[in-house]
Protein backbone atom coordinates (compact mmCIF):
# COMPACT_ATOMS: atom_id res chain seq x y z
CA UNK A 1 0.00 0.00 0.00
CA UNK A 2 1.58 3.45 -0.71
CA UNK A 3 0.44 6.55 1.36
CA UNK A 4 0.76 9.87 0.01
CA UNK A 5 0.16 13.27 1.07
CA UNK A 6 -1.87 15.61 -0.80
CA UNK A 7 0.36 18.13 -0.95
CA UNK A 8 2.80 15.89 -2.56
CA UNK A 9 0.46 14.24 -5.02
CA UNK A 10 -0.62 14.84 -8.58
CA UNK A 11 -4.50 13.98 -8.08
CA UNK A 12 -5.03 14.08 -11.70
CA UNK A 13 -2.42 11.43 -11.94
CA UNK A 14 -4.24 9.69 -9.31
CA UNK A 15 -7.26 9.82 -11.12
CA UNK A 16 -5.86 8.81 -14.60
CA UNK A 17 -4.44 5.56 -13.44
CA UNK A 18 -8.33 4.88 -11.02
CA UNK A 19 -9.66 5.36 -14.17
CA UNK A 20 -7.91 3.61 -16.37
CA UNK A 21 -6.89 0.72 -13.66
CA UNK A 22 -10.58 0.01 -12.30
CA UNK A 23 -9.37 -2.69 -10.29
CA UNK A 24 -7.03 -0.13 -8.80
CA UNK A 25 -8.76 0.90 -5.23
CA UNK A 26 -7.47 4.37 -3.79
CA UNK A 27 -8.61 5.42 -0.55
CA UNK A 28 -8.42 9.07 0.90
CA UNK A 29 -8.30 9.56 4.47
CA UNK A 30 -9.06 13.08 6.17
CA UNK A 31 -11.65 15.58 5.92
CA UNK A 32 -14.46 15.62 3.79
CA UNK A 33 -13.46 17.52 0.57
CA UNK A 34 -10.44 18.30 -1.26
CA UNK A 35 -10.11 20.94 -3.76
CA UNK A 36 -13.28 21.77 -6.11
CA UNK A 37 -10.53 20.60 -8.78
CA UNK A 38 -9.58 17.29 -6.82
CA UNK A 39 -13.36 16.70 -5.95
CA UNK A 40 -14.50 17.06 -9.74
CA UNK A 41 -11.70 14.50 -10.47
CA UNK A 42 -12.93 11.85 -8.03
CA UNK A 43 -16.33 12.18 -7.62
CA UNK A 44 -17.07 10.04 -10.87
CA UNK A 45 -14.63 7.12 -10.46
CA UNK A 46 -16.45 4.64 -8.25
CA UNK A 47 -12.74 3.09 -6.81
CA UNK A 48 -11.49 5.81 -5.43
CA UNK A 49 -12.99 5.91 -2.01
CA UNK A 50 -13.29 9.48 0.15
CA UNK A 51 -13.42 7.96 3.58
CA UNK A 52 -13.92 11.47 5.17
CA UNK A 53 -17.31 12.44 3.22
CA UNK A 54 -18.26 8.97 4.00
CA UNK A 55 -17.80 7.84 7.98
CA UNK A 56 -20.55 5.06 7.43
CA UNK A 57 -17.95 3.38 5.67
CA UNK A 58 -16.27 0.20 6.81
CA UNK A 59 -12.96 2.16 7.02
CA UNK A 60 -10.59 -0.97 8.23
CA UNK A 61 -12.12 -2.54 5.32
CA UNK A 62 -11.53 -0.21 2.79
CA UNK A 63 -7.88 0.13 4.13
CA UNK A 64 -7.12 -3.31 4.68
CA UNK A 65 -7.46 -3.77 0.34
CA UNK A 66 -6.83 -0.70 -0.45
CA UNK A 67 -3.94 -0.01 -3.49
CA UNK A 68 -3.17 3.46 -2.43
CA UNK A 69 -4.05 5.25 0.38
CA UNK A 70 -3.72 9.18 0.31
CA UNK A 71 -4.22 11.16 3.35
CA UNK A 72 -5.00 14.79 2.99
CA UNK A 73 -4.72 17.32 5.61
CA UNK A 74 -7.20 19.60 7.36
CA UNK A 75 -8.61 22.78 5.54
CA UNK A 76 -6.12 25.52 4.76
CA UNK A 77 -6.72 29.01 5.40
CA UNK A 78 -7.15 29.65 1.93
CA UNK A 79 -10.54 26.69 2.31
CA UNK A 80 -11.52 28.76 5.06
CA UNK A 81 -11.28 32.28 3.16
CA UNK A 82 -13.21 30.52 0.34
CA UNK A 83 -15.85 28.68 2.27
CA UNK A 84 -16.40 32.36 3.94
CA UNK A 85 -17.00 33.82 0.42
CA UNK A 86 -19.67 31.00 -0.43
CA UNK A 87 -21.50 31.45 2.29
CA UNK A 88 -21.58 35.23 2.78
CA UNK A 89 -21.26 36.73 -1.31
CA UNK A 90 -24.72 37.87 -3.27
CA UNK A 91 -23.56 36.40 -5.94
CA UNK A 92 -24.26 33.15 -7.32
CA UNK A 93 -20.76 31.16 -7.73
CA UNK A 94 -21.17 27.67 -8.75
CA UNK A 95 -18.69 24.77 -9.84
CA UNK A 96 -19.65 21.97 -11.67
CA UNK A 97 -18.09 18.82 -13.34
CA UNK A 98 -18.30 17.73 -17.10
CA UNK A 99 -21.95 15.97 -16.67
CA UNK A 100 -23.38 18.94 -15.12
CA UNK A 101 -23.58 18.19 -11.46
CA UNK A 102 -22.92 20.78 -8.59
CA UNK A 103 -19.69 20.54 -6.56
CA UNK A 104 -19.70 23.43 -4.74
CA UNK A 105 -22.29 26.35 -4.76
CA UNK A 106 -22.90 29.45 -2.90
CA UNK A 107 -25.66 29.96 -0.06
CA UNK A 108 -27.11 32.52 -3.02
CA UNK A 109 -27.20 29.49 -5.11
CA UNK A 110 -29.16 27.51 -2.65
CA UNK A 111 -31.23 30.47 -1.82
CA UNK A 112 -32.14 31.01 -5.34
CA UNK A 113 -32.87 26.73 -6.12
CA UNK A 114 -34.81 26.79 -2.49
CA UNK A 115 -32.42 24.45 -0.85
CA UNK A 116 -32.04 24.17 2.35
CA UNK A 117 -27.97 24.99 2.33
CA UNK A 118 -25.84 24.56 -0.74
CA UNK A 119 -24.54 21.44 0.48
CA UNK A 120 -28.05 20.18 -0.94
CA UNK A 121 -27.04 20.96 -4.12
CA UNK A 122 -24.04 18.59 -4.40
CA UNK A 123 -24.70 15.88 -6.82
CA UNK A 124 -27.78 17.55 -8.38
CA UNK A 125 -28.02 19.19 -12.29
CA UNK A 126 -30.45 21.92 -13.39
CA UNK A 127 -32.90 19.59 -14.61
CA UNK A 128 -33.48 19.03 -10.68
CA UNK A 129 -34.26 22.69 -10.41
CA UNK A 130 -34.98 24.46 -13.38
CA UNK A 131 -37.54 23.96 -16.35
CA UNK A 132 -37.06 21.61 -19.15
CA UNK A 133 -35.81 24.71 -21.56
CA UNK A 134 -33.80 26.28 -19.04
CA UNK A 135 -31.68 23.08 -18.29
CA UNK A 136 -31.39 22.53 -21.97
CA UNK A 137 -30.20 25.41 -22.51
CA UNK A 138 -27.49 25.95 -19.79
CA UNK A 139 -26.00 22.29 -20.32
CA UNK A 140 -25.59 23.54 -24.14
CA UNK A 141 -23.64 26.61 -22.79
CA UNK A 142 -22.20 24.81 -20.37
CA UNK A 143 -20.99 21.72 -22.74
CA UNK A 144 -19.94 24.71 -25.74
CA UNK A 145 -17.60 26.46 -23.26
CA UNK A 146 -15.89 23.03 -21.88
CA UNK A 147 -15.63 21.81 -25.56
CA UNK A 148 -14.43 25.58 -26.44
CA UNK A 149 -12.23 26.40 -23.79
CA UNK A 150 -13.97 29.53 -24.48
CA UNK A 151 -15.59 31.20 -21.57
CA UNK A 152 -19.42 32.72 -21.72
CA UNK A 153 -19.14 36.54 -20.42
CA UNK A 154 -21.80 38.41 -19.31
CA UNK A 155 -25.31 36.74 -21.14
CA UNK A 156 -28.74 38.36 -20.07
CA UNK A 157 -29.85 34.75 -19.23
CA UNK A 158 -34.35 33.82 -19.25
CA UNK A 159 -34.49 31.58 -16.86
CA UNK A 160 -37.79 29.82 -16.65
CA UNK A 161 -38.92 28.25 -13.22
CA UNK A 162 -40.64 24.93 -12.84
CA UNK A 163 -43.75 27.45 -11.67
CA UNK A 164 -43.47 28.98 -15.02
CA UNK A 165 -42.36 32.49 -13.25
CA UNK A 166 -39.65 33.97 -15.19
CA UNK A 167 -36.65 35.65 -14.07
CA UNK A 168 -32.79 36.93 -15.68
CA UNK A 169 -29.58 36.38 -14.31
CA UNK A 170 -26.42 37.92 -15.82
CA UNK A 171 -24.52 35.41 -16.47
CA UNK A 172 -20.47 34.52 -17.12
CA UNK A 173 -19.35 30.91 -16.76
CA UNK A 174 -15.59 29.44 -17.35
CA UNK A 175 -14.21 26.44 -18.10
CA UNK A 176 -12.69 24.50 -14.89
CA UNK A 177 -9.08 23.26 -15.07
CA UNK A 178 -7.60 20.95 -13.15
CA UNK A 179 -3.40 21.57 -12.68
CA UNK A 180 -3.01 19.44 -15.72
CA UNK A 181 -4.46 21.98 -17.85
CA UNK A 182 -7.32 19.45 -18.42
CA UNK A 183 -10.99 20.48 -18.43
CA UNK A 184 -13.46 18.95 -15.55
CA UNK A 185 -16.04 20.95 -15.58
CA UNK A 186 -17.29 24.49 -15.18
CA UNK A 187 -17.62 27.33 -12.90
CA UNK A 188 -19.91 30.03 -13.09
CA UNK A 189 -20.48 33.53 -11.47
CA UNK A 190 -24.12 34.70 -11.57
CA UNK A 191 -25.87 38.13 -10.62
CA UNK A 192 -29.89 38.43 -10.71
CA UNK A 193 -30.59 41.23 -13.49
CA UNK A 194 -34.69 40.89 -13.27
CA UNK A 195 -35.18 44.38 -11.62
CA UNK A 196 -32.46 45.34 -13.98
CA UNK A 197 -34.37 43.83 -17.12
CA UNK A 198 -37.72 44.86 -15.90
CA UNK A 199 -36.19 48.36 -15.89
CA UNK A 200 -34.85 47.90 -19.25
CA UNK A 201 -37.85 46.67 -20.65
CA UNK A 202 -40.53 49.54 -19.11
CA UNK A 203 -37.95 51.90 -20.93
CA UNK A 204 -37.67 50.28 -24.29
CA UNK A 205 -41.35 50.45 -24.25
CA UNK A 206 -41.84 53.87 -23.10
CA UNK A 207 -39.12 54.98 -25.93
CA UNK A 208 -41.03 52.99 -28.01
CA UNK A 209 -44.57 55.01 -27.20
CA UNK A 210 -42.34 57.89 -27.53
CA UNK A 211 -41.51 57.16 -31.27
CA UNK A 212 -45.04 55.97 -31.86
CA UNK A 213 -46.35 59.96 -30.60
CA UNK A 214 -43.24 61.69 -32.71
CA UNK A 215 -44.17 59.87 -35.85
CA UNK A 216 -47.81 61.03 -35.43
CA UNK A 217 -47.26 63.95 -34.48
CA UNK A 218 -44.63 64.75 -37.80
CA UNK A 219 -47.79 63.01 -40.12
CA UNK A 220 -50.19 65.21 -38.64
CA UNK A 221 -47.49 68.44 -39.10
CA UNK A 222 -47.04 67.68 -42.65
CA UNK A 223 -50.79 66.92 -43.72
CA UNK A 224 -51.38 70.65 -41.89
CA UNK A 225 -48.48 71.89 -43.90
CA UNK A 226 -50.09 70.03 -46.80
CA UNK A 227 -53.36 72.32 -45.85
CA UNK A 228 -52.13 75.32 -45.33
CA UNK A 229 -50.44 75.36 -49.02
CA UNK A 230 -53.59 74.32 -50.29
CA UNK A 231 -55.06 77.05 -48.79
CA UNK A 232 -52.42 79.70 -50.21
CA UNK A 233 -52.88 78.66 -53.83
CA UNK A 234 -56.37 78.66 -53.90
Amino acid sequence: VGTLHEDRLDVGLVAALAAAIPELQVVLVGPSSLSVASDALLAALPNVHLLGARPHLDVPGYLQHADVVVVHSAPTAGDVIFDFLLENTPDQVYFKDRRGRFLRASRAVAELLGASSAKDLIGKTDFDFWSVETARGTAADEQRIMKTREPLVGKIERLVHPDGRISWDYTTKLPLLDTRGEVIGICGINRDFTAMKCMQDALAEERDRLKATIAELESKNAQLQADLQLAREI
